[in-house]
């Protein structure tokens, strides 16, 4: 019963972790006096700055105006694009950087990003390794190639990636995160737990890792230990304003706590 119990939970609070954009805040009007494509890439990166992502699609676009050619502001676009969920739009501004520049790490790997949102798990992958090839210290790179093997199921290749990561990489917590969720599937408790002690240390407030922590706790017999984990994952969702992540946790404390 515990053991099928942990491993729902552990369904219910996946999170495989990928760069986090800038939280978008309420834009602001776009004060435009010249043409001039460096001073109008300058004013996109500051509203990328602020969260304001479309003020900064529509700055790429007038510097694009001003010269067609400007890689950097396909790529940049591109991004602001895949941040406010324009995945299609994001794809055809990464497509046209590379055609510009094909061998710019950056817009590859934001194609491949784009593609693991829309599905295209091949895609990605092809993408991502050619960025790698292209630059072999690009940590993010790895971490997210890493999430669309998983997504395909090929765990162990996976495992290689976010060692990479990691070794490129140490003092990313959701890099020590994800590499965890692996270990667990893996059956690899002791390294899973170092994992996520290792995320937790860099990031407190990292509350899937005290929730996965504390799951595998209590699978493992260490109820005590194990529930602890589980009230400060809740805590924290809290904290956050993370409705579905402390319910499933409060649900989910709730349940072990009847089993005996």
């Amino acid at each position: 019963m515990i053991k099928s119990l942990c491993s729902a939970a552990s369904l219910g609070l996946t999170l495989w972790i990928m760069a986090a954009p800038v939280s978008a805040q309420p834009s602001t009007p776009l004060r435009i006096a010249e043409s001039n494509p460096q001073e109008l890439m300058r004013q996109g990166h500051q509203a990328v700055d602020r969260g304001n992502f479309r003020e900064a699609i529509a700055a790429y676009t007038l510097a694009l105006q001003s010269d067609p050619d400007l890689t950097d502001a396909y790529l940049h676009r591109g991004r602001a694009h895949h941040d406010v969920g324009n995945l299609e739009q994001a794809i055809a501004d990464f497509e046209r950087a590379i055609q510009l520049d094909p061998t710019n790490a950056r817009a590859i790997y934001g194609r491949g990003e784009a593609h693991i949102d829309v599905g295209n798990l091949d895609g990605a992958i092809a993408d991502l390794s050619q960025a790698i090839a292209l630059d072999p210290n690009f940590a993010q790179a790895y971490s997210d190639r890493a999430i669309a093997r998983l997504m395909l199921g090929d765990l162990q290749s996976a495992l290689q990636d976010f060692d990479q990561t990691v070794r490129l990489d140490a003092q990313n917590p959701d890099a020590y995160y994800n590499r965890g969720k692996v270990r667990t599937a893996l059956g690899d408790v002791d390294g899973a737990l170092e994992d996520y002690d290792q995320a937790i240390a860099l990031n407190p407030d990292l509350a899937e890792a005290y929730g996965n922590r504390g799951m595998l706790r209590f699978e493992q017999g260490d109820r005590q230990t194990g529930l602890a984990d589980l009230r400060q994952a809740a805590a924290i969702f809290k904290q956050q304003n993370n409705q579905e992540g402390y319910q499933f946790t409060a649900d989910l404390i709730r349940q072990l706590e009847a089993t005996r």
